[in-house]
This record gives C-alpha cells, structure tokens and sequence, in this order.
C-alpha cells in the first residue's frame, strides 16, 4: 500500500449502491428520490464531469439552483453525487482546485478523486488531505449545505 493510502482506511458496513444511470432532472420527470434511497447509497444528479472549470461551475449552478429539489435527499447513508473531483489533474487551477474541493465539502458528496495519486503534486495534494474541509464534509448529521445568495459578475 502506497504512503498516501496508508494514511486513509475505509471500513464499510455494507456495500455501496449506486443508481445505474445519473439522475437529471432537466427536461425529465423528478425522480422518485424515497425509491432511490431505498435501494442506493449514493446517486448522481447532473451531468459527467469534465477536467475544466466552466464544468465544475455548472455542477455548481446546478446543485444551488435545484438545491430544493435535491438537498432534503441527503443525509447519511444517501448522498447526492456531483461527480468525480478533478483536482491535481490538467483543468483547474491551484484556486479552482481550492474551491472544487469547498464545494464539494459543502454539498457533503462523495470525495472520490481521479487524479493518479502517485504523482499528483504536492499542493494539489495538500488541498485533498486538508483536514478542515474534510472535516465540513464528514460531518456526523450528514446536512447538505445550501446557497443563500448567488452573485453574478461579468
């Protein structure tokens, strides 16, 4: 086991579901969210991530823009599923990383990485272990956080 892997153990209690399909909501019918939680630990709402910022802006317009559709849904054992991080990979930058890996915490999703971790470098690394924002994530009560305001710049 690598140094990086070491550091971190996981302990499932029973196996993680997934919906087969992402869930969106756009143009197509709301889900039937007690379903899925019955069935699923976690699920996906939009669409696949890609290595760019513009990407990661669009999950997040959509998560506060559907927060009320998608944030009661959440909690432990079900999460709501905002894709991959990217950071440490070619897309963002350092502060776009910083600000993935906020988010993320925030939404209380999954913080499943596709970066190599063998050789990731060492300020992208930083942020993915930063023990503050994974502690906003880990949070015992599971509470997806909410937008409040959202300010356009141009």
């Amino acid at each position: 086991m690598g140094k990086i892997a070491s550091r971190f153990k996981l302990t499932l209690i029973q196996p993680m579901k997934s919906h087969p399909n992402p869930v969106e909501l756009r143009g197509s019918p709301v889900p039937n969210y007690t379903a899925i939680i019955n069935t699923c630990n976690l699920w996906r709402n939009f669409d696949d991530i890609q290595d760019s910022w513009e990407s990661v802006q669009r999950i997040i317009d959509y998560y506060g823009d559907n927060q009320d559709e998608i944030v009661a849904n959440a909690g432990p054992g079900h999460w709501n599923d905002p894709d991959m991080l990217i950071i440490g990979n070619f897309g963002l930058s350092y502060e776009q990383s910083k600000s993935q890996m906020a988010m993320w915490a925030i939404f209380a999703a999954p913080l499943l990485m596709s970066v190599d971790l063998r050789t990731i470098r060492p300020e992208y690394k930083a942020i993915l272990q930063n023990r503050a924002v994974i502690a906003v994530n880990q949070d015992p009560l599971g509470l997806q956080g909410k937008r409040i305001y959202k300010v356009s710049l141009w």
